[in-house]
């Protein structure tokens, strides 16, 4: 009877620590997955806090920075957003940096197509010229204009040398063409014929504005190497030279109107050839010379939440300003080729 009673001890006994041994694991998982819990809820409030900043900056951009370029003369514009760059708002717990260049200075792809979704002949073609003062070939830029015309309009007819439905079709996997303006340059990447070595070598001068309205060229905020949109806008490669010069002759306040410009010595010695464009009448029907539109790069650090944003905004020069594109993450933003000077080309950077 003794023995049996000591056996039963002994069962109770490692039975009990069987028990305590099983409540302690789970409350090891049980914390384990509180403080995940926790931690998790802390991270969704800071990116929600986050989120909320970039909310704030794009308001910023909207009401204070277009209310304060709106306050100055038109003449005085390019001055402040030259001056303002870069801003940088500090709040708590972190950093938020605003990088405010002219709108104008890219290929809007919006407008490429017409707002009853037909191929804009005018701007097909000068998106045609403006690749080939890019250097890219000029069957490879017409085909292109082709291809992304078709991406966008809302026709199934192919353009000559484009790709509509089957073409995309025959893919794998298989897609449709959007037939409707771009929402991003990144969605350059689904067009047939775009190559990964043909877009990085095109993005810098490509963006998506304000749908169907075609591009501008501030040439008073314009940098040397932006000068291939200008030479787009006056037909192409042959003109790259001009561009530029018209660039480096700026004065150091600006051109201002189209009577100092048509007074450069590189348009008074032009000479005009029957079947060649018409210079001077496409610069001023293309050219401006304050702010009409921005593009912001914001990112935003707060804690250990981060935010890539980019924004375009139209309107500027007449004080309603309106958001015409959102982008997210750093792909978004524009590429900027800063000028590469004497002592960092010695570095070998």
């Amino acid at each position: 009877m003794r023995g049996r009673a000591d056996k039963e001890r002994g069962a109770v006994l490692i039975a009990t620590l069987l028990i305590m041994a099983i409540m302690a694991a789970l409350t090891v998982t049980l914390m384990e997955d509180i403080r995940l819990s926790i931690k998790r809820t802390a991270n969704v409030s800071d990116y929600a806090q986050a989120d909320w900043y970039v909310r704030g900056a794009e308001d910023y951009v909207a009401d204070i920075l277009a209310q304060r370029l709106q306050s100055v003369p038109a003449e005085g514009r390019n001055q402040v957003l030259s001056s303002i760059n870069p801003i940088i708002l500090p709040i708590e717990d972190g950093v938020m940096q605003m990088t405010v260049r002219d709108g104008s200075h890219c290929f809007n792809l919006g407008s490429l197509t017409t707002s009853q979704g037909q191929p804009n002949e005018a701007a097909g073609e000068q998106f045609i010229n403006t690749l080939d003062a890019l250097g890219v070939p000029l069957n490879q830029a017409e085909g292109l204009r082709a291809t992304l015309t078709d991406w966008v309009d809302t026709d199934s007819q192919a353009e000559p040398g484009g790709a509509e439905d089957g073409d995309y079709l025959r893919r794998t996997p298989p897609v449709l063409p959007a037939n409707t303006p771009l929402a991003s340059v990144m969605e350059l990447r689904a067009v047939q014929g775009v190559t990964p070595e043909l877009y990085e070598a095109i993005r810098p001068w490509l963006c998506v504005g304000e749908p169907y309205v075609e591009t501008k060229f501030n040439i008073d905020l314009a940098e040397a190497w932006q000068a291939p949109l200008l030479a787009g806008l006056m037909g192409g490669a042959d003109n790259l030279t001009l561009a530029k010069q018209l660039i480096a002759d700026r004065p150091e306040r600006g051109y201002g109107s189209m009577e100092v410009v048509l007074a450069n010595p590189a348009l008074q010695d032009l000479p005009q050839r029957e079947g060649e464009p018409d210079i001077a009448g496409l610069l001023q029907s293309s050219l401006i010379f304050t702010p009409q539109s921005l593009w912001v790069e914001l990112e935003l650090t707060y804690r250990k939440a981060q935010r890539s944003r980019s924004f375009h905004f139209t309107g500027v020069d007449n004080g309603q300003p309106i958001l015409t594109y959102r982008g997210w993450g750093r792909e978004s933003f524009r590429p900027y080729l800063r000028p590469v000077d004497a002592t960092t080309a010695s570095e070998g950077r």
